[in-house]
């Protein structure tokens, strides 16, 4: 593995730390984030949910349904 990047690693480290805090509960961690945003005076940006692509069902062994499945999913 290439040397480490220190900042990176405190990143990583940070992160992990943060999430342990919340037991790694991702709902818990957004609120928080968003209560800090809050607290800091920054703009909270909100986005609309994107819709997931529903892929068409792929049997083993079915090659030109899985890449029209890839390609669906790409475009």
């Amino acid at each position: 593995m290439p040397d480490e990047d220190p900042i990176v690693e405190e990143v990583r480290r940070s992160r992990e730390a943060w999430a342990e805090r919340f037991q790694f509960n991702l709902q818990a961690i957004a609120k928080d984030a968003e209560r800090r945003q809050l607290e800091q005076n920054r703009p909270l940006i909100r986005r609309p949910a994107r819709p997931v692509p529903s892929l068409p069902a792929v049997t083993f062994g079915d090659a030109e349904t899985l890449e029209a499945a890839r390609t669906a999913v790409s475009t």
